[in-house]
């Protein structure tokens, strides 16, 4: 979820054609639809009659500050990204949070960003498998894709693995970033 305004941008290509690559249903969910102004994960949640955890944010990290390596990261908005146990499932000593720069030269957008579509690894928390359908970012700031976790995991070639948690906090560009995006 995202502060920024609400927007009629496209959906990416990228994001596009993976959607019609699946065989499984999914929703375009735009905030401009939405009967009520979107200012926050909750708003969606009570306008859609879903559950706050069934709404996620993805987070684009990197082997460490500069480094070319990336990995999507797809926790429920209102959970924290544990950067140790994403160190641990990614195989990489530490992880960052990718900056704007970083997050743009990645083809992504700060609050909109997609797992779809992408050729970075994507690590889904573990826990959203037992929801029958969450929103992820669609590419674009507000708009989400309504769509079976387990389809979403499959689609990307996933990992799926306990990510969130409290995360300790170390140092900058260790293991010890959470946040929202």
């Amino acid at each position: 979820m995202t502060d920024a305004p609400p927007t009629t941008a496209p959906v990416p290509e990228s994001v596009l054609r993976a959607l019609d690559a699946l065989d499984a249903p999914w929703t375009l969910v735009r905030h401009t639809d939405l009967d009520e102004p979107v200012r926050s994960a909750a708003d969606v949640a009570r306008q859609l009659g879903l559950d706050p955890g069934d709404i996620t944010k993805t987070l684009l990290v990197t082997r460490r500050p500069g480094s070319d390596a990336h990995a999507l990261v797809v926790v429920p908005v209102d959970g924290r990204m544990d950067p140790v146990a994403v160190a641990g499932t990614l195989g990489w000593e530490q992880i960052a949070l990718a900056s704007p720069v970083e997050l743009a030269r990645a083809g992504q957008t700060v609050g909109g960003v997609s797992p779809l579509g992408t050729p970075f690894v994507v690590v889904v928390e573990e826990a959203l498998l037992a929801r029958p359908r969450v929103l992820v970012g669609a590419g674009t700031p507000g708009v989400e894709i309504g769509i079976d976790p387990r389809v979403l995991l499959e689609a990307v070639g996933g990992r799926a693995a306990p990510v969130t948690g409290s995360g300790a906090r170390t140092g900058a560009g260790r293991a010890d970033v959470g946040g929202g995006g």
